[in-house]
């Protein structure tokens, strides 16, 4: 049985988790390893949405077991219980880069500078940013000409899948949208944070990933959840591991340019800012 002491540190860690709901996703590992409150790779301080876990290659889900209620109403959850609705933000028709690049981008091939978002498919605070500040990004910065975006999802943390053992899953498939079908892979992009369920459950598996991938209109959408279950991708999912260590992130989402990193679902203002300064604006 834990001590008293062990259970008041447990409180203590909880409640700064709860009290810091705005900032990002990050693992427990990574938040408390130095015995201290959570905090982001650029001193932002963080919660936790979700520990990491050792990644599963069946096709199944979670079910919580903490007594409250899931998305299906009943006692268990499934991914197909999962409905699909259209996107309110539109990414579909956002100016490709005409090279090829191993990791999605958007923007002219001329552009001035290269933002490139640390993310994460299951990851809540991403969702936010991606529904309610990229759009501005894009409209301010992408269509002008003046910015690429390049979105990776970091799917690891100290060596074990981030925000859930289906994260690596769900990279792999967005990397294979990308390798597949260029075109619909901002549309599959938005179709995916739109509906993203919570992110206790291991939604990412290939049934689900290929339904996104059908009403995206994602060219060969069955490849995407054989990808997603497969080695396909692993070292390109692993390399952006390494570039959020070497930008100091451990936190997401952040954005980041030449050697700025900023968190804009804390100071959004600031991500502005750093935009224009990157493109000269």
């Amino acid at each position: 049985m834990p001590s008293d002491s062990s259970r008041r540190r447990l409180l203590r860690l909880t409640g700064a988790a709860a009290t810091l709901s705005l900032a990002g996703c990050a693992s427990v590992t990574e938040q408390f390893a130095d015995g201290g409150g959570p905090s982001g790779g650029d001193g932002t301080d963080v919660p936790t949405e979700a520990a990491s876990g050792s990644e599963t290659t069946a096709d199944d889900v979670s079910t919580p077991d903490d007594g409250s209620p899931d998305d299906s109403g009943g006692d268990s959850w499934s991914t197909e219980s999962v409905t699909i609705d259209d996107p309110d933000v539109s990414l579909s028709n956002v100016p490709l880069p005409d090279e090829n690049t191993r990791y999605a981008r958007m923007g002219e091939a001329d552009a001035d500078a290269v933002a490139t978002v640390f993310g994460n498919w299951k990851c809540p605070y991403t969702q936010e940013f991606v529904l309610n500040q990229l759009p501005q990004v894009v409209d301010d910065f992408v269509r002008s000409g003046d910015l690429q975006v390049e979105f990776r999802a970091l799917a690891y943390l100290s060596g074990e899948p981030f925000l859930g053992a289906d994260a690596p899953r769900s990279a792999r498939a967005g990397l294979a949208v990308w390798d597949v079908d260029r075109e619909s892979y901002w549309s599959y992009f938005a179709y995916v944070f739109t509906n993203q369920p919570q992110e206790r459950y291991e939604w990412g598996q290939p049934s689900l990933l290929r339904r996104f991938a059908e009403e995206s209109g994602v060219n060969q959408p069955g490849q995407i959840g054989d990808v997603a279950d497969s080695d396909a991708f692993s070292n390109t999912v692993r390399e952006t591991t390494g570039a959020a260590d070497d930008a100091g992130i451990s936190t997401v989402p952040r954005i980041v340019t030449d050697d700025r990193v900023t968190a804009p679902t804390v100071d959004f203002e600031e991500t502005l800012s750093q935009l224009e300064q990157a493109t000269g604006l």
